[in-house]
């Protein structure tokens, strides 16, 4: 059996495809198998996935019909044989080192490990990188918090530039929802640390390119609204109960709701018309307001009390007490 399974799910991919396949096979550590996942793809998709198997029998091929990505991702772990897990995009690049670096530091006490990651522009020029200084280890609940970053990219959110433990996603059945098209991702990934509740270890290698693309779903967000991005407040809303049901920690039960919040209000930002903001209001505003805990309300309206107190406290020294 494969030490690692790498899991592809793929739809319009034939520009980029091979490239992404050839980074792959060109891995140091040999020791792999790769899943790609045909999702009905109606370009030369399939035909390339099928020219690689023939090529190399490391590569095996799924044809299915047309259901997202999260089904594409599901049906690969479902017939994964490897020991480790890894979701790669089929327009990505990976470079050789990946595996290496991300298998080397497991041990008992880890179930996964986090790199750092390029993202490319046009000509594959690098237009922005993030990586940590140094490897280190921190608990779950630190790297759930990572996910709430402040002012800058996070690591968490991301599948790519991760390798998860398969024994702890099948033991624990984490799945992708097939109902929910964004943020699906950062579901499964607190879903993952909540039920392992094991460290994280952050290796200071680049480990993935990320093409960032036009045409792409992510590339579309904030200029286009679909009304799938609905689903965004789905994923978040699983998010908060995940984590106050799995950790008991106020503070990252705080985080998330607020996370939720601003996605509310980016959701909002995104529509065109005021029927499209009506329609968020009435489908969304109930979920949000039934999903964030007390806690957070009381703390964020204990923050407008103070700011509003010391607003007056301000003026009434300046213009009415008496010198």
């Amino acid at each position: 059996m494969p030490k690692v399974s790498i899991i592809v799910p793929i739809y319009k991919a034939e520009k980029y495809l091979r490239c992404c396949l050839d980074s792959i096979r060109q891995q140091t550590f040999t020791d792999w198998e790769c899943i790609l996942v045909d999702d009905g793809s109606p370009d030369g998709s399939g035909d390339i996935c099928d020219e690689y198997a023939h090529r190399d029998s490391r590569f095996r091929v799924f044809h299915k019909e047309n259901g997202g990505v999260s089904s594409a991702r599901n049906l690969g772990i479902d017939n994964s044989n490897g020991d480790f897990l890894c979701f790669f995009d089929a327009d990505d690049l990976i470079p050789k080192d990946s595996l290496s670096a991300l298998i080397a530091l497991y041990s008992d006490d880890i179930d996964s490990t986090v790199g750092g990651f390029q993202i490319l522009g046009t000509d594959n020029v690098t237009l922005f990188e993030l990586k940590t200084q140094s490897t280190h280890r921190i608990n779950f609940n630190e790297a759930i918090r990572d996910f709430y970053p402040n002012g800058s990219m996070d690591w968490q959110r991301y599948l790519w530039n991760r390798m998860f433990r398969a024994e702890a996603i099948h033991k624990y059945h984490i799945r992708f929802r097939e109902d929910i098209y964004y943020k699906e991702d950062g579901l499964f990934l607190v879903e993952f640390l909540c039920k392992s509740q094991k460290d994280v270890v952050y290796v200071e290698e680049i480990v993935y390119r990320y093409r960032k693309s036009e045409g792409s779903a992510t590339g579309q967000i904030g200029r286009v609204f679909n009304p799938r991005l609905y689903t965004n407040i789905k994923a978040h809303a699983q998010i908060v109960k995940t984590i106050k049901k799995s950790t008991n920690n106020r503070e990252l039960v705080r985080l998330a709701s607020k996370g939720m919040l601003n996605s509310y209000i980016w959701l909002l930002s995104t529509s065109n018309s005021k029927a499209e903001k009506l329609a968020i209001r009435r489908m969304i505003l109930p979920t949000t307001l039934a999903t964030i805990p007390t806690l957070y309300l009381r703390h964020s309206l204990y923050k407008v009390y103070v700011s509003i107190r010391t607003y007056f406290a301000l003026i009434y020294r300046k213009y009415f007490k008496r010198r």
